[in-house]
């Protein structure tokens, strides 16, 4: 009796089966890191615990008119700092040299519940800052500044 060949009696020693294989295998490996990666930008995004003082947050946009601009947020401000007042922002690159200078009222615009400044920059210059330190009322808060746009 002829035996066949091992590769023509197991289907998956074919060279198809084996490309499917590793097919499968690629495709779970980009997906485990896609879900590490996506995990990992959630816990970035995500409030840190354990601090519910007054907060600046910081990001880089794109405006409704196609502008860049920078957006302070201050987070759990209370009495302290919100809606109406003025915050004076000072922002730095990472060199520590002055990016710009600006006091605005705080907004609660555009269904944001957080007082907020929109702050007209040239891509160049928001690109640049990297810290930034706002001033109202009794309250000093620095931030970093994260990359990208939202």
């Amino acid at each position: 009796m002829r035996r066949r060949p091992h590769h023509l009696s197991d289907p998956a020693r074919t060279p198809a089966a084996r490309a499917t294989s590793q097919t499968r295998l690629a495709a779970s490996v980009a997906l485990v890191a896609l879900l590490l990666l996506g995990v990992s930008l959630v816990a970035l995004l995500l409030p840190r615990g354990g601090d519910d003082g007054p907060q600046l947050q910081l990001e880089r946009a794109v405006g409704p008119m196609g502008e860049s601009e920078l957006i302070a947020y201050v987070r759990n401000g209370g009495d302290k700092l919100g809606t109406g007042d003025r915050l004076r922002v000072e922002c730095r690159d990472a060199d520590e040299r002055l990016v710009f200078r600006a006091t605005q009222s705080l907004l609660d615009d555009r269904g944001i519940e957080v007082p907020h400044l929109h702050q007209p920059l040239p891509p160049p210059l928001l690109q640049a800052v990297n810290t930034c330190r706002g001033r109202g009322g009794a309250l000093t808060l620095d931030a970093r500044l994260r990359s990208g746009l939202r």
